[in-house]
């Protein structure tokens, strides 16, 4: 975190608060999201920030990168959609139309 420069972490007992310094040229000075543990209740004070329940179980990915990071994690199961699946080759992941991203074992190498 000594580099970090386009977000920053506070700590507190039973969450943090991510905040992100101008994310988008055309965005508000910065958006905050809330990271609760499930087994925690939402603190009060924070309506604006988006919750994030930790640790995060299922996630959509928008792009290759975003799946590769999984990937390299070994948490490619936890992906429950991807954005245009048909530019992502050898995912796993249904191509076809209807399938909304979900795995798919009758499809040629499960994709």
């Amino acid at each position: 975190m000594k580099h970090a420069r386009h977000f920053s972490i506070q700590q507190y007992a039973d969450f943090s608060l991510l905040s992100l310094r101008k994310p988008f040229t055309d965005s508000p000075d910065s958006l905050q999201a809330l990271l609760v543990p499930h087994n925690k209740p939402v603190p009060e004070g924070y309506e604006k920030a988006r919750l994030v329940r930790i640790p995060v179980r299922r996630v959509v990915v928008l792009s290759h990168t975003q799946l590769a990071f999984l990937q390299a994690l070994g948490q490619e199961e936890s992906v429950v959609g991807i954005n245009e699946s048909a530019y992502l080759p050898d995912t796993g992941f249904c191509k076809n139309p209807g399938r909304n991203g979900q795995r798919c074992e009758q499809c040629p190498g499960g994709a």
